[in-house]
């Protein structure tokens, strides 16, 4: 399905952020929601963390202990999690046995109308803490992942945090549940866990005990952005500064890397042929010095994009450039529009929103985070689709690539 080829793309970028920060942590892992390879687990695996990976689905427990199978340091455990303990309806996604989208939510919504069959199965329920009980588990945790398909808050709500208590917190958003995400982010506030931003779909808290600042204005602004949050809801404090915690080589290596630089993309599901619409995006800066008009050599950075097929094949590797029109300050942002013009044929396509210093390189292959999401592009219809935007005629603040092609 589009969303695994997503989520593929945010584990590889959640791995290289997890990399980046340079904090002694436990060695254990417990990943909630393993699916069929628990890739954000698998690498801390293969390094002899002690690890507890934990699935509802049978196929998906079978793959994942037949991977582990000469790890003794990891265990695979057959059940869900939330914040009661009994027996629920496990909802399989569309894309069938071992899916990646099966859920213990059944209400409904655009997105989970969409992925979610009538096929269910009653499956074991477990508090976390029960399940971490019976293990044996360390009351100190190096990384919590959770992806649960819209029911995370509930699996946090079944943690003690007082008897296990991680250092990073990896938690996939779910922006359809305003109430459910609100009381995510409130819950691991008031328990001393601070956002340090989040990458796609999923966000990321540290113990405030690591020495992070607390703020919530980097997510909230951008929930704001895409009409997911209420304005009403305040963050406190500045955007979290983590510099003291990132690798000397992200800042050093040759030529330079953009790890901490941050592009996000409001959402957008469909466009129709050739359409030209307008795109809001936040770029984040968390390097060392500023993120100029200008790159090092003296190229200007411009936001733009990727238009790759489903098999990660460039159907159009340069997108309109817009130009950034002031500097973007140490652990500052930015919020533009840009232009972002459909293929001039119908399918399913991943658009990858990402900086690049003109006629020099894209920041994404040298470390920065891009925004990826899945676009259907359709033939004009008979009537409007929702999330296409407004088309327009691109204007003079966005420049068109012509037919070179920055690497």
């Amino acid at each position: 399905m589009d969303k695994a080829i997503i989520e593929k793309l945010e584990e590889h970028q959640i791995l290289q952020f997890l990399g980046s920060i340079e904090i002694d942590l436990p060695r254990c892992i417990v990943d909630v929601g393993g699916n069929l390879e628990a890739e954000i687990s698998s690498p801390y695996v293969a390094k002899g963390w002690r690890s507890l990976i934990v699935d509802p689905q049978e196929r998906c427990v079978e793959s994942l202990r037949k991977k582990f199978s000469a790890h003794p340091n990891a265990s695979v455990v057959q059940c869900a999690c939330s914040n009661e303990p009994g027996e629920l309806k496990l909802f399989i996604g569309l894309d069938g046995p071992g899916s990646e989208v099966s859920t213990l939510n059944s209400t409904s919504d655009p997105w989970m109308d969409r992925v979610r069959s009538a096929q269910f199965e009653m499956v074991t329920v477990k508090t976390l803490t029960a399940l971490l009980e019976e293990q044996d588990f360390p009351s100190e945790i190096g990384i919590l992942k959770i992806d649960t398909e819209s029911w995370d808050y509930n699996v946090l709500l079944g943690l003690d945090l007082r008897k296990f208590r991680p250092k990073i917190i990896v938690t996939e958003e779910y922006y359809w549940d305003v109430q459910a995400t609100i009381g995510k982010h409130t819950y691991l506030d008031d328990n001393d866990f601070v956002n340090v931003g989040f990458i796609g779909y999923n966000s990321i808290w540290m113990d405030r005990a690591c020495g992070v600042r607390h703020s919530l204005s980097m997510l909230r602004d951008w929930l704001v952005a895409v009409d997911r949050y209420p304005s009403a809801v305040q963050g406190r404090g500045e955007l979290t500064r983590l510099s003291p915690y990132l690798k000397a080589k992200s800042l050093h290596s040759s030529p330079v890397r953009f790890d901490n630089v941050l592009v996000q993309a409001e959402g957008l599901d469909a466009m129709i042929c050739e359409q030209s619409t307008r795109l809001a995006v936040t770029v984040a800066n968390f390097l060392h010095e500023p993120v100029g008009r200008l790159g090092a050599q003296g190229a200007p950075i411009a936001v733009s994009y990727h238009w790759l097929h489903m098999s990660g094949k460039a159907a159009v590797w340069d997108g309109i450039r817009t130009y950034l029109d002031r500097e973007i300050g140490v652990n500052q942002m930015v919020k533009l529009d840009i232009v972002v013009r459909a293929p001039d044929r119908p399918g399913s396509y991943l658009l990858v929103v990402d900086l690049l210093e003109e006629n020099v390189s894209w920041f994404g292959p040298r470390g920065g985070i891009s925004a990826s999401q899945a676009v259907v592009v359709v033939e004009a219809p008979s009537i409007p689709l929702a999330g296409a935007g407004t088309s327009f005629q691109a204007g003079r603040d966005a420049a068109p690539s012509g037919n070179r092609r920055t690497m």
